[in-house]
């Protein structure tokens, strides 16, 4: 079994640089603004992606991706690019709604990815503050059953 195998279809941090069809549609559309990126940097990504987090649950899996990422410089310079990045991916979300549903799914994964990236620049650990979450919407639940 491969690192992908056990990757939900279309994640994110896992597709190569060439990547789907539809990721490479994605990124034409952005790549104007941003430049193609250059072999070392691309080379790097690709060399942190290969790392072996698999024995990790998602969230803290793609935490660990995003801080290795951070840690040798493709990283956000302040929180506010993060924003704009869930932003962006809720917007993208929007735009599946009632269309593909391959491409819905690989758009909420890559707002779930942006919102792991949220929490790390801001120091938060997301599976920690997810369970929290879980833990009182049961308590909620409890009292309306």
């Amino acid at each position: 079994m491969t690192d992908r195998d056990d990757a939900p279809r279309n994640d994110p941090g896992w597709t190569s640089p060439e990547g789907s069809e539809y990721e490479q549609e994605k990124r034409g559309a952005g790549a104007a603004e941003q430049g193609p990126p250059n072999a070392e940097s691309r080379q790097l990504v690709q060399s942190i992606a290969a790392e072996d987090f698999t024995d990790l649950p998602a969230l803290h899996r793609a935490f660990r991706l995003q801080d290795r990422a951070a840690g040798v410089g493709f990283d956000w310079p302040d929180v506010e690019g993060p924003i704009q990045k869930v932003e962006e991916e809720l917007n993208e979300v929007r735009g599946e709604l009632g269309g593909d549903p391959e491409r819905l799914e690989a758009e909420l994964g890559d707002l779930l990815f942006a919102v792991v990236n949220l929490s790390r620049k801001l120091g938060v650990d997301p599976e920690r503050e997810l369970r929290a979450t879980m833990h009182r919407f049961k308590g909620k639940s409890k009292g309306k059953s």
